[in-house]
Parts: C-alpha cells; structure tokens; sequence
C-alpha cells in the first residue's frame, strides 16, 4: 500500500513501529518567543541590500547547552553587547533549529547539512567508543578547502576521537581541542565542598578516561584538569585571533565550538563574579568578551565588513543542572527534548558586504541549511550525498521575502522521528517523553522522571510553549504532516548508511 494512500491512523502506526532516533535542540521563551513569533517581518526591497563579497572569510561559532535565554537580547540579565550586537547589525533567526538535541548528532548535521540519522551517527559519541563521521560525507571544511580556503577549527569537536575520525581528517588545515565532551573525564564535583562551585575531585573509575588537549593528530595535554578547563574559552578564541592577524589574501575559515557551557563549568577568577549573576552567567559574560575581542581583531585587520560571522549553539539547556544550566526562557523543554526548549537556539548571522543589516526573521530555520548556504556565496557545488538543507542566501541578502522559507523540519531522538516542524505548526508524536522532576544547583545533578504524550500539533505562532494540542481541530494539518513523517521516515530507512569505523584492530 503506498504512503498516499495510508489513512493518517494507519501512518501513525507505521511511523511508531519503524520511527528513527536523533536529539533535537529548542530554546524556551514565552514573552520573548510570542513576541518574536507574531511579529511581522519587515518589507524588503532590491535597494536595501549590500553589494555581495563573492568569497568572504567565515566564523562559524557553535556554543554547548546554550539556552535560547541566555543573552541580553532574549531576555537574560547577562550583558552581552557583542553577541546582542552580532544580532542587531546583522540577521537575528528567532526561530532557528538545531537538527539534534544532543551533542554528536547535532555538530555531525551542521558539517554536512544532512540529518545524522541518514548515515546511522550516534546521538553521543563516548571515550570508548571507536566511531565518527564516515569518510565519505562531505564537510563544511572540505567544501570550503576545495574553494582555496584555509580551515581552522578551535574547540570540541565530538565527531569521533579515534585517529583518522579527528578534524585533520575531515577537511581542517588547524586544529586544537577537546575531542569530546568536557565532563567526559574523571573528576566529580567536590560534594565536601559545596560552597566552591568550581571544586571538583579527581575520582577515576574502570570506565573513565582522560580528557586531552590535542593538537592536529597528537595530543599535546593527556588530561586536563578543572585549572586547565577555566582558560579554555580564552585559549580557543587566542587562536582564532591569531589566524585573523596573520590573514594574507586567502579567504579564512575558522569553526568555534566553544565548550565552557556544557557542565562542568568553569570561568578564569578574572571573569567570575563580573556577570552580576550566577556562575553559569559569567559564563556566557565571559563568551561576549572574547566576541567582542574577536570582532575587534577583524576591524584592526580591516576585514570585518568581508566577514561572514554565525553565532549560534548545539541544542538547548540542560536544565536538570538548575543554575549551572542556560535558560530556555518561556518555551517547553530541554536538552535531550524534541519541544522547542530543546531545539530552538538564539543564532545570528553577520555580514556587512552581504547580508541585509538590521533583519529579524521568523520564520523556520535550521542548522542543516548552512552548509548550502555558503555553497552558495562562495559558488560551490557540494559533493556526493542529498542534503537535507537549503540555501537562505536569498532572504537573508534581502533579495527574496522570507515567506518563501516555507519547508518540513524533522526532529529527531535517537534512531526515532519524534517531532515535525512545517510553518507555523508543530506536530509531536505520541510516546514517553524525558522530564525533570528535581532542579539541581551548585553543579550537582537534579532527577529526570518520564511523561506519556499524546498525539500533539502546536500552533507556534500562538502557542510558542506548546500548551495548547490543536489535533482534534485540524485533522487536515495533522494527516498533511503525518504523510511527510512517513514519507521521511521510509526514505531514510532504505537509503541509511553506516557510521564511520575507526581505530579497529
């Protein structure tokens, strides 16, 4: 029987039996999302837009856990007029997805512009793990080098740890990181020391391994230490600095995965306390500092009108660690969620020679389409595999109305489609659900507890924190978005390929 043809019960039922498995990351926000999302988006015109720069430099900064709240500009008590200012000079996307609420999977859909699930990737890759990224897909750094750009990347990669998995391998000139995540590593916070939010013990297990600092292919610090850890937002954007100076005529690319967000977390004793608020906060303070470093090297190098700045985060916050956790403002969910909390990210994108100045865009956006939009700007082809993204080059030149932007985005957990977003509707599928039952505080871990789900469609234009299900009044958009899920669902069933194997004996 075909798709087409299957009544929207009898697809539910196909996809709950043969449904796939990604982590999709949301922000939360109820003022600041309803606002946001009933907000009308601006006339465009031809004469409003810059003159294009075929091939500009590129920093792609990609935060961990960062919550949609997190910032001056949606709401957040934290001063940060760097980020704020990315924002407001350049393309503010309120309503832009990560592709996965966790970790691997989501940074494996921004280098390729696919869903992870489609080459089987892992939501989490752990240290005794032996996989990453296959060979055979195409990265944003490879696309870039074929264009004659040099390729940096400063920060955690998560991809794969293994030697051939590493960025080397996957299209980066430079690079220096954490492999994986920074609470991958055996030390625990110090429960003797609660008042020191920063103390932690060293308290090794059978199943802990060292977090190393690794250069290209080697590693130069076999196990950082929490003193190591405080440095590392600086030490990682030094770097970047250091490329920016030294830029010859050759375009740049420079990835910055930033980790100090993801517990545990730490700031250098000259950061703490400057936020005006909690650690977490000086945090995010210390981030806007070195953006504004950052920003302030390329206008020393006479290059930042040439450069392509996105700002943007992994998955939403991970809330069970209370105050050492983002904030997901007024929206529903959480890291490890598919509901917007989880999902929706604060991102901006910032470009004098190109983009439209002073834009807000509403409507749907996701990390998988930018990959094909700087495929775009810099006139490349990308190689091999279907992307599941788009170009937005259009609208955000301001050549084009974003009412055109119109397009499925699926959600994923794991090997399962959980949720689907398409215009200004939100459809989940029913099943358990992860919530938290007990706040954490101080660095130490609260208590998740499960919920069942039903059935659920959101009107997100209204409803941004997804309280209100729509589907026994609009069983037209629910059968309409069914047919997609299976439709997606089948396609990357039969067309899945293997993850990457590396480091076997």
């Amino acid at each position: 029987m075909s798709i087409n043809r299957l009544t929207s019960g009898q697809l539910l039922t196909a996809l709950m039996a043969g449904s796939l498995f990604i982590f999709a990351g949301c922000t939360n926000s109820t003022n600041t999302a309803d606002k946001e999302s009933s907000a009308q988006s601006p006339q465009i015109t031809e004469q409003q837009t810059q003159v294009q720069h075929k091939n500009p430099n590129i920093i792609l900064v990609f935060l961990d856990d960062a919550g949609y709240g997190d910032f001056g500009i949606t709401g957040s008590s934290t001063p940060t007029p760097a980020i704020d200012a990315l924002a407001t000079n350049g393309v503010q996307l309120t309503q832009f997805y990560d592709a996965s609420s966790v970790c691997s999977a989501s940074r494996a859909a921004l280098m390729t512009g696919r869903y992870a699930n489609r080459f089987s990737f892992n939501p989490v890759i752990f240290p005794h793990e032996k996989v990453g990224l296959p060979e055979k897909e195409q990265t944003l750094a490879e696309l870039l080098k074929s264009q004659g750009y040099s390729t940096h990347m400063f920060g955690k990669w998560h991809l794969g740890h293994q030697q051939g998995a590493l960025p080397l391998s996957h299209g980066f000139d430079e690079y220096y990181g954490i492999p994986y995540s920074n609470d991958m590593w055996p030390y625990k916070r110090d429960i003797n020391n609660k008042s020191d939010e920063q103390a932690y013990v060293y308290k090794p297990n059978r199943n802990s391994l060292p977090l190393p600092m690794i250069e290209g292919n080697h590693v130069v610090t076999p196990s950082l230490t929490p003193e190591d850890q405080k440095s590392l937002t600086k030490d990682f954007t030094d770097r970047a600095i250091k490329v920016i100076k030294q830029k010859s005529e050759q375009p740049f690319f420079i990835y910055l995965p930033y980790s100090a967000s993801h517990i545990p977390i730490f700031v250098r004793d000259e950061i703490k306390g400057k936020s005006g608020g909690s650690l977490y906060q000086d945090v995010i303070y210390e981030y806007d500092q070195q953006i504004a470093r950052m920003m302030k090297a390329l206008t020393d190098k006479g290059i930042d009108k040439d450069t392509l700045v996105i700002f943007t985060s992994d998955n939403g916050p991970w809330t069970v660690y209370g105050d050492h956790g983002g904030s997901a403002a007024d929206m529903r969910g959480f890291k490890m969620t598919t509901f917007e909390g989880g999902i929706r990210v604060f991102t901006a994108m910032h470009w004098p020679n190109g983009f439209k100045q002073g834009l807000t865009l509403t409507e749907p956006a996701m990390t998988i389409d930018i990959l094909p939009t700087i495929a775009e700007i810099i006139g490349a082809t990308p190689r091999g595999e279907k992307l599941d993204g788009r170009s937005l080059l259009a609208t955000l030149s301001g050549k084009q109305s974003p009412d055109s932007m119109i397009k499925p985005y699926f959600n994923f957990h794991g090997d399962s489609l959980k949720s689907m977003r398409y215009g200004k509707w939100k459809l989940h599928l029913p099943g358990k659900v992860r919530t938290v039952t007990k706040v954490g505080n101080g660095g130490f871990r609260g208590d998740y507890g499960t919920e069942q789900i039903p059935l659920s469609l959101y009107d997100l234009t209204s409803d941004p924190a997804e309280t209100t299900n729509l589907v026994k009044s609009h069983p037209e958009v629910v059968e309409q978005m069914t047919t997609m899920m299976a439709e997606i669902t089948a396609e990357i069933t039969t067309t899945k390929q293997p993850v990457g194997q590396y480091g076997k004996d």
